[in-house]
């Protein structure tokens, strides 16, 4: 496993992908959403681990 990643990296990551996302689905807003609720999901169990 790589080394644990600052707190919000996958945050800043979900919305990254989250926008190019948005575009294809013609729904940026909920895209956006869902990825950095995704990313905050993934930071949150690195944290407890």
């Amino acid at each position: 496993m790589p080394k644990k990643a600052p707190a919000g990296t996958y945050i800043a990551i979900g919305a990254g992908v989250g926008i190019p996302f948005g575009l294809l689905f013609g729904n940026l807003a909920l895209a956006m959403a869902f990825c950095v609720f995704v990313g905050a999901v993934i930071d949150w169990l690195n944290r407890k681990r």
